[in-house]
């Protein structure tokens, strides 16, 4: 790799042996794959890195003498959810117990966070580009983030530039202010190499849409077509909110770049130019999305199950997004004759968006009196403990159901669900 003065400096020692370690890694660490130079960073990170897992103490132990060499980050950073809400979401002793196994450092980490440059103690989630959080990159940032949903999302939806980094080295670019620049820092790199035509009748259900891409595209990146013709190809409130959730779940497939023709900033600038010679082409239809989503196999044994708890978004939903789900909630409620909702029902939303949604008291009362309930933890990291991970969860998030014990269902389901406390296999 071809270092500049100052980093040479680095390198050499002559900024103490912290700085030198942290360099030499991020150099290695570029040069596995093949970075000619580093490259400066133009935006704000965002950590991956925020789940106090007591078997972490060799990366405790790096942050400790970060912390004693007074090293940080050069911009303020936000990072993923907490991966747990006792505020909010009622767990009972054994749920308790199971959680501080998990995560019983997770004070000790947050306060390593903050003296490593955290932004504040609302910084947490896994939607920083959010207009509430503002961590909101430009066209052409060079980014160093981690969450594998916010890289999908700013490299396809602003143009912004980030390769998927790992834990500590996403916290190493942030103290140099520079990243190794390959990949998805490159112009070579955010090439299409799956040219995806959505031939469907219908607005297709991206939960669904983004499993079916990423089986074929898996790791790779695709250009997809006939998006427009469902929601125009302006990206406002409707297509944000379809490609956010497009994005969680192509990023469990190791894609964190994808383009839509005449509608991503770099699918307006190129066309089809952004696709590399020859790619592979996938067409999209009703009918295999529909076989898609009913070979999805239930976690329960019983087919006559009561949900202990409905989780929705993940990744987090914004502002309008909690608008949508609340409207079609009460709609639910209304068709089964229902008040209150009969199924524990929690909306994962990131600080700053529960703080705004609070200010529209009208809405919020009305959601109180319904009974649902919001979190701004990581439900993924919550049901990893053992005693909820028993329970039957449901859920709208197709990522949710990759990774957890839950069972996913579409926008009409779920709703009834949460209005009866029951569901039919």
């Amino acid at each position: 790799m071809e270092l500049n003065q100052d980093e040479r400096d680095i390198l050499e020692g002559k900024q103490g042996e912290t700085l030198q370690k942290i360099m030499k890694t991020v150099v290695e660490y570029g040069e596995m794959f093949g970075a000619k130079r580093l490259v400066p960073l133009t935006g704000a990170s965002h950590l991956v890195t925020s789940y106090g897992m007591p078997q972490l103490e060799a990366m405790y132990d790096i942050m400790d003498e970060m912390i004693k060499n007074g090293i940080k980050a050069k911009v303020p950073f936000t990072v993923g959810p907490r991966p747990f809400d006792h505020k909010r979401v009622k767990t009972d002793g054994g749920e308790k117990r199971s959680l501080k196994q998990l995560y019983g450092k997770q004070k000790e980490l947050e306060e390593k966070l903050k003296a490593l440059g955290l932004r504040d103690d609302k910084a947490f989630t896994n939607t920083p580009y959010v207009p509430e959080v503002n961590n909101k990159p430009k066209e052409g940032d060079i980014l160093a983030w981690s969450d594998p949903s916010a890289v999908t999302f700013v490299n396809s939806v602003f143009g912004a530039r980030t390769n998927l980094n790992p834990p500590l080295i996403d916290l190493f670019c942030a103290v140099l202010g520079k990243a190794p620049e390959y990949g998805l820092l490159t112009d070579e790199g955010r090439k299409a190499t799956w040219n995806v035509v959505i031939n469907t009748r219908k607005a297709p259900n991206p939960q669904i849409l983004g499993h079916a891409i990423g089986m074929k595209a898996q790791g790779q990146i695709p250009y997809i077509q006939g998006v427009d013709t469902f929601f125009g190809r302006k990206i406002e409130e409707d297509l944000y909110d379809f490609i956010q959730e497009l994005s969680g779940v192509l990023a469990q497939f190791g894609i964190h770049q994808f383009h839509i023709d005449h509608t991503t900033p770099e699918a307006i600038n190129q066309g089809k130019n952004l696709m590399a010679e020859n790619p592979q082409v996938y067409i999209v239809d009703d009918e295999e999305l529909a076989d898609l989503a009913l070979s999805y196999p239930s976690p329960w044994r019983k087919q006559k199950v009561k949900p202990a708890m409905c989780i929705i978004g993940y990744p987090q939903l914004n502002l309008h997004q909690v608008e949508y789900w609340t409207t079609v909630i009460f709609r639910g409620m209304k068709m089964h004759g229902k008040h209150k909702i009969n199924t524990p029902t929690y909306l994962c939303v990131a600080p700053e968006v529960l703080a705004k949604f609070q200010t529209n008291y009208t809405l919020k009362t009305q959601v109180e009196e319904a009974g649902i309930q919001f979190t701004t933890m990581c439900p993924l990291a919550f049901l990893k403990n053992a005693k909820t991970a028993k329970k039957p969860v449901v859920t709208n998030s197709n990522v949710l159901r990759m990774n957890a014990n839950v069972k996913y269902y579409d926008v009409s389901e779920l709703t009834s669900i949460i209005a009866t406390g029951r569901c039919q296999e």
